[in-house]
């Protein structure tokens, strides 16, 4: 659990549980007399992480300068730029990933395979209002967005001893998505 002072109440507490598991495949007895594969592990985890991005005083209800014409003279005004957001609450991240990892010849090559999906919903963000409210933007939870990708590495020891070689190299695909935005508004 997390708690802030920053979101409304009755939602100052976030709850953000994790786990994993962990196979390594290569300790079982019938891979113990493999001379090839040195290491090879199958990983799955879960997750939610929760974040409150927005500015210490964000939600406080900011004071805006501007000017007004009074006795044919401009006069210095201040009047309320934000309004306070109503039940504002965590953003919150559930993450899953699934990996191989994999070492060969006493893991002098190595190599990764993730597979991860992502989903962050709630989202934090400053909302501009219509000038007619009377106030420029309130903070709101405004939709949820999706990243879904696959991440490989090749690792390889080429020379170990006095002089001593590594290549790694590493490739990544990910898709981002705006999966729903909340009361279909606009987000810049």
């Amino acid at each position: 659990t997390d708690g802030s002072s920053i979101f409304s109440e009755g939602n100052k507490w976030g709850y953000f549980p994790s786990g994993a598991l962990a196979w390594r495949i290569s300790n079982e007895g019938f891979m113990r007399e493999s001379r090839a594969i040195s290491d090879l592990k199958l990983r799955l985890s879960w997750g939610i992480t929760g974040s409150q991005a927005i500015g210490a005083y964000s939600t406080l209800n900011r004071l805006f300068s501007g000017q007004t014409i009074f006795g044919g003279n401009y006069h210095p005004t201040y009047a309320p730029g934000t309004t306070l957001p109503g039940n504002l609450k965590w953003e919150s991240t559930e993450q899953t990933n699934l990996e191989l990892a994999i070492g060969i010849l006493s893991d002098r090559f190595t190599a990764t395979i993730d597979i991860y999906h992502k989903v962050t919903y709630d989202l934090l963000n400053p909302v501009p209002m219509s000038p007619s409210v009377g106030f420029r933007q309130t903070i709101d939870n405004v939709g949820v967005i999706s990243n879904r990708g696959l991440e490989v590495g090749l690792n390889a020891n080429i020379l170990s001893g006095t002089i001593m070689w590594s290549l790694d190299s590493n490739i990544s695909f990910n898709r981002n998505r705006v999966e729903e935005l909340y009361d279909n508004q606009d987000i810049v």
